[in-house]
């Protein structure tokens, strides 16, 4: 009443409750007496709309319906709820002469969806998943809508992709479209896209609802792979103990079909142990790993990995016993551990991986093989749910037997006799989960023998489970399978007193049980409803039925059926169904009970929330739906489709084909006379398996997904009782008792709103002790300050290297090298008359026929050719009839493409200049083609042509002729072979040129060609990009004489055709202003902390506007005129949002709301006001009556928290150093200096007379404020100052900013500790920079590095386009609902102003001698920032000079920025230009993944490394890009197409992977990068033999490019199992002596990063790689600490005492 003085409240004064359920038709009302449940009749009922509470009129707007209930209690009020509004408020009247009175408040309305379109499912299937950048999507999608339970085509008649400009029209006859979207060339790989499609009506209108019409794709760029890898068992189960073994069946081949024989493969397996589930799926506990207990503390999961290596035999087939007992013993002797068996409930998992010919990596795996002794298993389902069985309560359960099937578990149901028994139980691990007789615990009771049937069956053994104690016990269930083999299944029940004290007894709703025998019925059929109710006293329950649909137009008459009935504890009711549910029926079960004895509900004495009370009358419900079945009709069978292909004018089809074979494509059908459809899909199948099985068949059964999703939205019978919301008098009573404990204890906790009754989920404030409370209450007011330091981290996280066994890898030792570039002697020049041509078509989806109408005779027909590529197309058909029930099938079929001997390409994808490689072609040899091998062969290699420069090694002079070797032919009995040729990339200093290069491969025998292709080779600089960046303030003249010069040169050392000069110009900082406010326009959902933004935003833009101007709707001027004309409606809706209450957060907000909100919300709302009268007087303002409302209620706030701090006794002298009493002034001092712009110091002497006096007295307590205290109490002394002077208070504030100042390339920040790298932040440097500009405008010109603050609060604000996304982003690090960004964008304004920017008029020109490169007239009509970029081969050669002029008034800032390839790599140590970059490269372990061992420099063929990158900036900084550039012979991998992969979603980085390409992968901070050290990750295999160059990494400041770092550049050796030995990685010199033999140098290992003793005191910057201070000077690093500032030039009676300077 003290808050809310003219609000009412509802008492009711009654014996008796209602339950009220909303329906369609009306709303149900059912009334029971709170004495014992009994129906209550003759309840006079009123049916109303209220006012609203804060009305002062009568409560009943109007009356809507009444009547009286019937002898069982209810009554049906009629209503059309399609004519109410939302925000109508309900209430229900009822009145008996003997009872008294009651009220339900708050009646929800029904879900009424009138007048809603027909919501359309669709479906949407893609040729595949995965895309490269330049591929095209083919699109198929099916449409249908339900009526009258039957599938109809919609009344669609033309989608969109949502964002996408491709439309797509709908076929009538069978509800299907199609359409395909192309790609871009430079879609960045490794992101995934999503496509959702909206639908146009028949009748025009647009945004139909389409459901399910969505389809993801990725793109990536993986090495297509050649070959295949299949994994199977034929095992069920496996055995535990010393007979645990799984039998694997592998086989390796390529997709043309020949065995690949001698390959290895790499074993994974991994034993699964489950201790404990909590949770099972679905409630279901199954098999003997079910020993689970219903408690929160979970002993988690168990698992063992290791790795073993088989070898295909000469048929590419593997057939192994995988030895899981011996492996384990393994393990445990490498690890030094104690063995553990494999046992009864554990799973095997099991992932194959292989390394093909041309090193693409193929894995394929197995899911949990489960370890039983038996391929059956029991499930059990307990009746219990909730709280877990009460004790001293029966409860009952459900089993099946069921066979453990391969992929899944299947019911098949059978009359099994178990028994079933309960047994006392220590919550120890047990030996073996196949429980021993021993392990068993005393039995409780006596045994309950069982039939098993199905989990949907109803509970047995209620009479024989009962927990007598509150403590822990098993139910075990016994029996035997079909072949004798003894089965059980455990399932821990129940809780010791000390778990109930955790999880008390909050709720009984969950206590009642409900269960259908079945899951669907037809019409006539009754439905057995059973029951367990945890009351023990009189109770009525109440069944509703009705049809789960929600239809479109008010249902009559629902529900239909109504059963009431006094009932016991439990027991069952049959309940009709009738023809009223057409897809399925909604059961409403309520439970209404009087007074309960609590000896009744809870025999066992237990825990239970202070906030229930088990004797007052309960109400209970439940809700559950069950199908109709319906006569369907037969569906089209997969057989009955028939698929064949055949070459073009043959007369049989066939299923092998040669590349640019003509053919065509029959579909059979059955006939159907309303006509059918068929979509083809042809897709090569090695596109199709890239991503593993992770990754799911992009092309569903359309037919049962829309089945299934086409079901409409179910109606729940929303359900109220008044019950619910009895209070106990104990209950509220120890609530308000807790409260006022609490308040004594802590006065600063402001009550939170707890809730008087118990709630299911989580604890209410009232069950926790205070010790737990206090821990968790923590406001802005009370919580305690937090600070992260910045510490360098070292240089890459070592892992223990993995220990000898099976785990192992292959020994270094045994590897060789392959470096021998020597080729064989040429044959005679070809010559051919082969009619095959050159292979170089390669199509990945070569058939999309999205439409083919079948035929009279049933048949579809479609001609195609097929592409140049070999290996196995799947094709795949999608048929839709047109017939009402629109029946759907599809079917799948598989072809191959091959040519008797087939080529297929074993090269890098990309090449550096100075690599030196052996690249060449996969020979295949089919066994029906075995005639090609009885005479020699040959294949050839040349360059083609392309613009790069790789060249092919040769014995003799250059010649035309490729370059050949002969091939031994009994050779390819094996069924493939490498034949491999000699290449170089010449340097660009030899002449070397960057592009693609074609290499051409032939296969010839005896005149003819077998085969021949084409493959690109792409040359890519070795070099990451660098960006070298000069600014310049270019002031206006009259005449634009005296124009400033810069002479940019390009270095002799870049890549020709790389170098550009980005030309950037600006005048003032519009852009970043605007930013700041220009998304409100956009916003729908504004709340009152928008408003003030808007009303800062706008103020701040005024400067920029021209009055007298009338812009064009294109131009800056109008855009800034809508920011502004809305400020006007943003102060309306501040003021009809303020009350007495003050400013609410939502203009239709409760009253009742947190105060500690409103503190801050109004707190804001005066600072606002402050700032726009002293800022900008006559902007836009609010009304002062409503300014001063805000500042009544926060000043009313402040002196309650003073208050508080007075009864808790701290503000005594002997009590102010007490520990809790410190905390408490902390936080009361931080109140106090935040609230100085909104009151003043003459505001806050009246609110606190004597701690504001020793806030403004005392340097001590302003020096210990935080940063944002401080800059709100600078700015609130300096917004009182008439003459822009600086009270000695105020200098100690400013001293303190100014010295932690840190310059940072081309901009400034305030860091948090001085003398660190953690920055400030955008909130406090704004209102840092709102102080100066109070103080005197020639604080500007001062020593202080103002413009460079101004430019880092500018970058903050300002979207940025991220080079690699090609998106706009805004990443700054604060949120969007605050007002940092207008502070930020107020700042910036009024810097502008003081320097005459705001409303410019000039033309600059940026010339290179006599050719201007840049003109642009700017004033303020046309501000901004305006780039262009220019080519450096486009300059006069030699480039003159760059000028500088602007014509006119004002001045404007330029930045040329000049970015290159540098030709020579940093190979003499890292570059550092504001970050460090580190790099290496490690083997990767074959079980985690995770990067082992020492860094590598060699490394044999095939193997799978993890390249890890660090990066350490000694700066925070907004946004960081880091791209690693693999070397040519290895190949990266995307995470993405690791179904087991985190790239995305791994937050111990504070980096995200964007984009992998084969030549670049780059990865993103996310949002700001905090000062430190942090690593990235990518794996690679290495793919081709050689030397490569190993480029630098680079990584850069997305805001300023030339703030970045490059790693040292280095070589990475890449040979042949065999052919040499390798030198051991951690034997320096042998690896120094090994390179040097291949003609590279060792690369330093990277060290860590080193510290500046003593920091940089004068804004410098920390040097990680020489541990030495830098300053950034004109954005040029230079060495040593910046100059240490000559005190704040400019400011009047501030002393320049130097010493302050390291205070």
């Amino acid at each position: 009443a003290e808050f809310y003085p003219d609000s009412r409240r509802f008492v009711s004064v009654a014996s008796f409750g209602a339950s009220l359920v909303p329906t369609p038709s009306g709303l149900l009302v059912w009334a029971t007496h709170f004495e014992d449940g009994a129906p209550v009749e003759n309840v006079d009922v009123v049916f109303v709309t209220t006012t609203p509470e804060e009305s002062q009129e009568g409560i009943v707007q109007s009356v809507l319906a009444r009547g009286k209930t019937d002898a069982e209690g209810l009554l049906q009020l009629p209503y059309n709820w399609s004519n109410s509004t939302f925000d109508r408020n309900f209430a229900v009247l009822m009145e008996h002469q003997d009872y008294g009175l009651t009220v339900v408040e708050n009646v929800q309305r029904y879900r009424y969806r009138g007048g809603r379109r027909t919501v359309a499912q669709g479906r949407v299937v893609t040729d595949r998943r995965v895309y490269q950048p330049g591929d095209t999507i083919y699109f198929k999608g099916y449409l249908r809508s339900k009526e009258s339970g039957q599938m109809v085509i919609p009344d669609v008649r033309r989608l969109r992709i949502f964002g996408q400009n491709i439309e797509a029209d709908v076929d009538p006859r069978f509800g299907t479209w199609s359409c395909q979207l192309q790609l871009p060339a430079d879609a960045e790989d490794g992101t995934t896209r999503n496509y959702f499609w909206e639908g146009h009506a028949g009748n025009g209108e647009s945004g139909t609802t389409l459901q399910g019409s969505s389809v993801q794709v990725l793109i990536s760029e993986p090495r297509p792979p050649t070959v295949s890898l299949t994994l199977e068992t034929p095992a069920k189960a496996i055995l535990p103990g010393p007979a645990a073994k799984l039998p694997l069946r592998l086989e390796t081949a390529t997709y043309t079909g020949a065995s690949v024989s001698a390959a290895n493969v790499t074993i994974k397996w991994t034993v699964r142990r489950l201790f404990h589930p909590t949770s099972p799926p679905g409630g279901v506990f199954a098999g003997t790993s079910s020993l689970s207990r219903a408690t929160s503390r979970s002993k988690g999961l168990m698992q063992l990995s290791g790795t073993t290596t088989l070898i295909a035999d000469a048929n590419g087939k593997i057939s192994e016993d995988l030895d899981v007992e011996a492996l384990l013993k393994d393990v445990a002797q490498a690890r030094g551990r104690t063995h553990v068996s494999c046992r009864e409930g554990d799973s095997v998992e099991v992932e194959a991986t292989w390394v093909g010919p041309t090193r693409e990596v193929v894995k394929k795996s197995l899911p949990g093989i489960p370890v039983s002794r038996s391929k059956w298993e029991i499930a059990v389902r307990p009746s219990t749910v909730g709280n877990g069985p009460l004790p001293g309560r029966k409860y009952g359960i459900s089993t099946i037997v069921r066979r453990v099937a391969e992929g899944g578990r299947k019911d098949v149901g059978g009359d099994f006799q178990l028994v079933a028994s309960l047994h006392e139980w220590d919550g120890a691990d047990l030996p073996d989960n196949l429980l021993p007789t021993s392990a068993w615990g005393r039995q409780v009771g006596v045994e309950c023998p069982l039939v098993s049937r199905s989990l949907e069956s109803l509970p047995e053994c209620v009479d024989t489970l009962t927990n007598p104690e509150a403590k822990q016990y098993i139910v075990l269930i016994r029996g035997q399978d079909p072949e004798g083999v003894e089965l059980q299944t455990a399932w821990a029940v129940g809780k010791s007193l000390e778990d109930w004290k955790v999880e008390m007894v909050r709720d009984l709703e969950l206590e009642l049980k409900v269960r259908t025998d079945k899951k669907a019925y037809r019409h006539g059929e009754s439905i057995k409803l059973s029951f367990e109710t945890p009351l023990g006293g009189d109770a009525t329950m109440l069944v509703l039925l009705g049809p789960a649909e929600i239809s479109e137009t008010p249902m009559e008459g629902v529900p239909k059926t109504l059963v009431v009935r006094r009932t016991a504890a439990s027991g069952e009711i049959d309940v009709p169904v009738d023809d009223s549910c057409e897809e399925a029926c909604t059961l409403r079960v309520v439970l209404a009970s009087g007074v309960q004895r609590e000896e009744d509900l809870l025999p066992v004495k237990i825990p239970t929330s202070p906030l229930i009370d088990v004797t007052a009358p309960i109400g209970l419900s439940q809700v559950l739906t069950v199908g109709i079945v319906k006569d369907a009709p037969p569906p089209l069978a997969v057989d009955d489709v028939k698929i064949s292909i055949k070459v073009t004018e043959a007369d049989a089809p066939a299923s092998v084909f040669e590349p640019g074979t003509e053919a065509e494509i029959e579909v059979t059908l059955p006939p159907s006379e309303a006509g059918s459809e068929v979509a083809i899909f042809i897709t090569d199948k090695a596109m199709l398996d890239v991503g593993g099985s992770g990754w799911p068949n992009p092309l569903h059964n359309v037919s049962s997904e829309l089945q299934t999703d086409l079901a409409s939205g179910t109606w729940s019978m929303q359900w109220y009782d008044l019950r619910t919301n009895l209070v106990a008098t104990e209950g509220l009573d120890k609530t308000l008792e807790i409260s006022k404990r609490r308040e004594a204890i802590d006065p600063w906790l402001a009550a939170t709103g707890w809730s008087t009754s118990a709630s299911i989920g989580w604890l209410q404030d009232v069950e926790l002790s205070d010790e737990e409370y206090l821990r968790r209450c923590k406001g802005t007011l009370n919580a305690p300050p937090g600070r992260d330091n910045f510490e360098y981290s070292a240089t890459f996280d070592e892992m223990d290297d993995m220990p000898d066994g099976s785990i192992r890898l292959k020994s270094f030792a045994r590897l060789g090298s392959a470096l021998d570039l020597s080729s064989g002697p040429s044959p005679p020049r070809l010559q051919t008359t082969s009619p095959r041509v050159q292979r170089a078509h390669f199509v990945t989806t070569p058939v999309f026929a999205p439409s083919v109408i079948v035929g009279a005779d049933g048949v579809a027909r479609h001609k195609f050719k097929f592409p140049d590529n070999v290996g196995t197309f799947q094709v795949r058909v999608y048929v839709v009839d047109g017939k009402k029930e629109s029946r759907f099938v599809s079917k799948e079929e598989e072809v191959t493409v091959r040519r008797p001997l087939t080529l297929q390409p074993s090269i890098p994808r990309i090449a550096r200049p100075g690599d030196k490689f052996e690249a060449g072609v996969l020979l295949t040899v089919h066994a029906k083609d075995s005639s090609i091998m009885e005479d020699s062969l040959s294949v050839g290699a040349s360059v083609a042509d392309g613009s790069g420069s790789i060249r092919l090694i040769q014995d003799v002079e250059a010649d035309t002729q490729p370059v050949f070797r002969p091939v031994d032919a009994k050779g390819l009995a094996a069924g493939h072979q490498e034949v491999l040729f000699p290449f170089e990339v010449p340097t660009l200093e030899e002449g070397g040129q960057i592009g693609v290069t074609n290499l051409s491969f032939v296969a010839y025998q005896e005149q003819s060609v077998l085969d021949s292709l084409v493959a690109p080779i792409t040359v890519k600089p070795d070099q990451a990009p660098v960006c070298v960046a000069t600014s310049l303030t270019i002031p206006a003249t009259r005449t634009g004489s005296c124009p400033a010069k810069e002479r940019v040169e390009l270095p002799e050392e870049a890549v020709p055709g790389s170098g550009s000069i980005e030309l950037t110009a600006s005048v003032g900082h519009l852009e970043s202003v605007l930013a700041a406010s220009e998304p409100l326009l956009r916003d729908r959902h504004l709340t009152a902390w928008d408003m003030l933004k808007w009303l800062l935003a706008a103020a701040a833009l005024r400067p920029y506007m021209d009055p007298s101007a009338q812009p064009s709707p294109d131009s800056m001027g109008f855009r800034l005129m809508q920011v502004v004309q809305g400020a006007d409606n943003a102060t309306a809706y501040l003021s009809s949002s303020t009350d007495n209450m003050g400013l609410r957060w939502l203009r239709d907000e409760d009253q009742r709301r947190q105060l500690e909100k409103d503190y801050h919300l109004n707190m804001e709302g005066c600072r606002v006001a402050s700032l726009l009268e002293r800022l900008f007087p006559g902007a836009t303002s609010v009304n002062k009556e409503v300014s001063d409302m805000w500042r009544l209620v926060a000043e009313e706030s402040l002196t309650r928290k003073w208050e508080e701090l007075v009864r808790s006794g701290c503000n005594a002298e002997e009590n102010r150093t007490r520990s809790s009493c410190q905390w408490t002034w902390e936080a009361w001092w931080r109140a106090l200096a935040e609230a100085t712009d909104c009151f003043g110091r003459e505001g806050l002497l009246r609110i606190a007379p004597k701690s504001s006096e020793e806030l403004f007295s005392n340097e001590g307590i302003v020096h210990n404020l935080t940063p944002r205290s401080q800059a709100h109490f600078l700015l609130g002394l300096q917004m009182e100052s008439a003459d822009g002077s600086v009270e000695s208070i105020g200098q100690a504030v400013l001293r303190k900013f100014r010295d932690r100042i840190r310059i940072r390339g081309r901009s400034a920040y305030i860091a948090e500790t001085h003398g660190h790298g953690q920055s400030i932040g955008s909130h406090v440097s704004s209102i840092f920079l709102l102080s100066l500009a109070l103080v005197d405008p020639a604080l500007l010109d001062s020593g202080l590095p103002i413009d460079r603050l101004v430019e880092g609060l500018a970058q903050s604000l300002r979207p940025r386009r991220l080079p690699m996304l090609g998106i706009f982003s805004s990443l700054s690090s604060f949120g969007s609902g605050g007002l940092v960004q207008a502070f930020a964008a107020v700042a910036l304004s009024k810097y502008d102003e003081s320097r005459h920017l705001t409303r410019p008029n000039l033309e600059l020109l940026v010339a290179s001698g006599s050719q201007p490169l840049l003109e642009q007239k700017i004033d303020s009509d046309n501000m901004g920032c305006f780039v262009k970029e220019v080519p450096w081969d486009s300059l006069p050669a030699p480039p003159l000079p760059l000028t500088f002029s602007a014509q006119g008034s004002g001045e404007v800032m330029v930045v040329a920025a000049l970015r290159f390839v540098p030709k020579a790599p940093a190979s003499t140590g890292p570059i550092y230009r504001g970050l460090l970059v580190e790099k290496v490269v490690r083997r990767a372990c074959p079980i985690s993944g995770q990067p082992v061992g020492p860094p590598l420099q060699v490394a044999p063929l095939g193997t799978v490394v993890v390249v890890s990158i660090q990066i350490t900036t000694p700066d925070d900084l907004s946004s960081v890009i880091v791209e690693d550039y693999p070397s040519g012979g290895l190949e990266l991998l995307d995470p993405n197409l690791d179904p087991g992969s985190s790239a995305r979603s791994d937050w111990s980085t504070p980096f995200v992977l964007v984009s992998i390409k084969p030549e670049v992968a780059r990865w993103m901070s996310r949002g700001g990068l905090r000062a430190g050290s942090h690593t990235v990750t990518c794996r690679a295999v290495a793919t081709t033999r050689g030397a490569f160059s190993l480029p630098s990494a680079h990584a850069y400041s997305a805001d300023e490019e030339e703030l970045m770092g490059l790693s040292r550049a280095g070589s990475f050796v890449i040979v042949e199992e065999g052919k040499k030995t390798l030198p051991d990685p951690n034997d320096e010199s042998a690896v120094a002596a090994f390179l040097k033999e291949a003609g590279r140098q060792v690369q330093e290992i990277p060290a860590a990063p080193k510290p500046c003793e003593g920091g940089c005191p004068n804004g410098g910057v920390c040097r990680p790689d020489i541990g030495q201070c830098g300053c950034f000077v004109s954005g040029v690093l230079q060495d040593g600490d910046c100059d240490p500032p000559a005190g704040i030039l400019g400011l009047r009676g501030l002393p320049q005492d130097s010493t302050l300077i390291n205070e």
